[in-house]
Formats: C-alpha cells, sequence, structure tokens
C-alpha cells in the first residue's frame, strides 16, 4: 500500500493511528525527520489509511469567507509574558480545563531532547503546553485517546500544525460538538536530529544535563525574543533568534522537513476554530496596541469560536484588525517558504559536522551585527545611532579639510 510521497508526507501520523492492526509505524529517516513505514508481510491492505491520509484524500476544505481577525493581548500581564505572544491559548485551554474538559498539546519530553502530544487535565500542568515548540512533535497514538475521550462526552481541545489539525480531523471523520480544534500558524518543522545536536553541543560545553527549555523567551522583548536554556546546575545560557544558532538555522529555511516548502495546509480551513499565532506587524497595522509584551493574531472561524471568544471577552483586551491586512506581516499562514538553494547539502553536512562547524558555515553572525545585538541587548541601540548620526557631519567635515590641505 501507497502512502504519500516523501516530499508530500507532513508526518501528521493519522495513518499509524488508524490502522486497525498496528501494521504501520513511525521511523526517522537521515534527515530525522519521521515517515510512516507498512509492514508489508501483514499488510491486509484494506486501504484505510490511504483513505484517512490528509494529503491524499484531499481532505482539506478552504474557507470562502474571510476569518474575523483580532490582535490578543491577556489582561493577566504574568500570563502574557510567560507566553509566547498575548497568552491567548491559555485563556481557551484554562476555561475547557475549568468546565473538566481535557487539553492536548506538544510538550518538551523530559530530556529535553524532543517533542511530544500529551493530554492535560489539570491547569497546573498547562504549562507543559504553553510557549512555542520549535521541533516536530511526537503524536504516538494520542488520535485514539482523544476519541475515546470525545464519545464519553468530555470536552477537548486540541492544538498542533495545521497539518495535526488536519490529521485529526480526517482521523475522527465527523464533527464533534464537544470538540475544539486551535491550529498555529506555521513556519515550518525543523528536523528533530538537528535540535538533538544542539542540545548535545549545549551539554558537553556546559557539562551539566538541559533541564528547561523556553524557545521563545522575553528577557529582551517580545520582538528580539530569544532561546533561554537551563542545565540541571542552574546555568542559564540565553541568546536571541539573531545570534543563536538553531534559530538562525531554523529561521533561514534550512532544516525543514521536505514537505514544508510546498505545503498543502495554507489558507483558512473550514474545519478548524481557531487560528493562533503572533502578530508580527502589530506596530504598523495599530501601533497604539504594541507594548513588546506579545499580542496574539487570532483567526475565529466558526460559529462555535465566535460564542466561546464572546465568552472569554473579560479576560482579553482586544481590537479587530482586517485579517488580509495582518497577514501581510504573517505569511505563512497562507504561503509557504522557499526552499534554500542549500537545503540538501545543509543535511549532508548536519550528519557529518560537528555543531560548531555548522554553524560557522550556516549560522555565523559577522561582527557588525553581533555589535548591534549587544548594543540592542542593553539598550543602547538607539542612543547609538543617534551618536552615529551626530558625529558623520563632523566626521565628513574633518575628512574635507584633511583633503583640502592635501
Amino acid at each position: 500500500m501507497m502512502l504519500a510521497e516523501k516530499t508530500k508526507c507532513c508526518g501528521c501520523a493519522v495513518c499509524v493511528d488508524v490502522c486497525p492492526n498496528n501494521f504501520i509505524s513511525m521511523e526517522k529517516d537521515g534527515e530525522g525527520f519521521l515517515y510512516p513505514v507498512i509492514d508489508d508481510s501483514k499488510c491486509l491492505n484494506c486501504g484505510l489509511c490511504k483513505s484517512k491520509c490528509p494529503v491524499l484524500s484531499n481532505e482539506i476544505e478552504k474557507e470562502k469567507i474571510i476569518p474575523e481577525a483580532y490582535g490578543i493581548k491577556a489582561k493577566d500581564t504574568e500570563l502574557r509574558l510567560a507566553s509566547s505572544s498575548g497568552g491567548m491559548f491559555s485563556i481557551i485551554a484554562n476555561h475547557v480545563l475549568s468546565e473538566g474538559g481535557i487539553v492536548c498539546g506538544a510538550a518538551m519530553a523530559n530530556d529535553c531532547k524532543s517533542v511530544e502530544h500529551i493530554l492535560v487535565d489539570k491547569q497546573e500542568d498547562l504549562y507543559k503546553l504553553r510557549g512555542s515548540k520549535y521541533v516536530q512533535s511526537k503524536i504516538g497514538n494520542t488520535y485514539r485517546k482523544l476519541e475515546s475521550e470525545l464519545k464519553k462526552g468530555r470536552k477537548v481541545l486540541f492544538s498542533g500544525t495545521p497539518c495535526q489539525v488536519s490529521g485529526f480531523r480526517s482521523f475522527l471523520g465527523k464533527d464533534y460538538d464537544n470538540l475544539l480544534l486551535v491550529e498555529v500558524i506555521c513556519h515550518g518543522v525543523p528536523s528533530p536530529d538537528l535540535w538533538v545536536k544542539y542540545i548535545d553541543d549545549r551539554e558537553r560545553k556546559t557539562k551539566a544535563q538541559i533541564v528547561k527549555v523556553d524557545f521563545r523567551h522575553k528577557k529582551r522583548g517580545w520582538t528580539v525574543f530569544g532561546s533561554r536554556l537551563e542545565n540541571s546546575q542552574r546555568k542559564v545560557l540565553y541568546s536571541t533568534l539573531r545570534e543563536d544558532p538553531y534559530l538562525l538555522m531554523f529561521l533561514g529555511d534550512y532544516c525543514l522537513r521536505p514537505s514544508c516548502y510546498s505545503c498543502n495546509f495554507k489558507g483558512f480551513k473550514v474545519k478548524t476554530d481557531f487560528t493562533l499565532g503572533d502578530f508580527w506587524g502589530i506596530q504598523s497595522v495599530v501601533p497604539e496596541f504594541f507594548d513588546d509584551k506579545g499580542v496574539s493574531l487570532v483567526l475565529v472561524h466558526s460559529e462555535k469560536a465566535k460564542t466561546l471568544f464572546k465568552k472569554l471577552a473579560n479576560l482579553l483586551d482586544f481590537v479587530k484588525v482586517d485579517c488580509m491586512t495582518a497577514l501581510k506581516h504573517n505569511i505563512v499562514m497562507i504561503q509557504s517558504v522557499k526552499k534554500p538553494v542549500e537545503r540538501d547539502k545543509f543535511f549532508e553536512d548536519m550528519n557529518k559536522m560537528d555543531f560548531d562547524c555548522l554553524t560557522k558555515k550556516y549560522a555565523s553572525v559577522r561582527f557588525k551585527q553581533k555589535l548591534i545585538n549587544r548594543l540592542e541587548m542593553y539598550g543602547l541601540l538607539d542612543p547609538a545611532r543617534k551618536l552615529a548620526k551626530a558625529v558623520r557631519p563632523l566626521l565628513s567635515k574633518f575628512k574635507r579639510a584633511v583633503c583640502g590641505k592635501r
């Protein structure tokens, strides 16, 4: 039985959970990505995996009406600072948990070397799902577990990338009134092997195990977020998105899954309730709403989502915006990133180079940029620019005087 070709497979793992005899497993390829492998000696050729695959079945229905869009900030400032953007996911998730429901999303594994989807039914555990995870999560048998809860009548919130949300809907094959779907705006998913290589490098250099990861720490603000790692000796490693090698490789698009360069799940989907992301560009769209503590871009698709939004409004500061204007600064919502020319070479190098060499080749930061980063880090960039602007005419005058004497 042939499943989606490798360049199109998104790794949603619906084929694994839907196989009635457990004859399909997700196995890692040479780039570190998980792909379904069928045990041909046992496969009954029932075709269920193929019919449920969201890539092959064309299950995705595109929305004809542009959804309502909002810029959102949680009124709870502490919650917002602990979130990647404005805290909207936590607000929705807390509501579901308060009604006895269950929340499913991506969480860092205990060894901090992988990400997996887990189920949470207590508010004190919700922190595990909060924040962006720039590694493709393992689904496991999550879909089966959630279907069981839905059939019991329990409220379920499922959060994931657009392909995972589509995979879950395809797995269920029907609508549930007690199901809430939240997709995140996805740049693309980087190689899990690259992440392991990065963590191993950090552990080797600090001689201690990494025990806590925050991909989107706001130490220097929301717009220039940073990677914060903490090891077992309580040593903290922090670097901004402009100098952290893993973030530079990720945002440079070198290390993404092949299907991410021509993603089938871009655009507005009928079968999603909310779409959440960072409201990049809020400074130019609604400048008075910007404070560099994080703003969520929230797209409200369904009637179910509109009803819930009204219930939660008292917990939010929000402003309605034109959806397409907002998406000009969040273009990955509607179109895939371009595949770099060096992408395939990058993976060859990843498998043979140590992390320092890989960083030097694909994520080196020039001295000028390092200086800018440091000045920005300590709040000195604007004063330095003003000083440079003031000194420049004097330098020009001095140069003319010297040249004139000659």
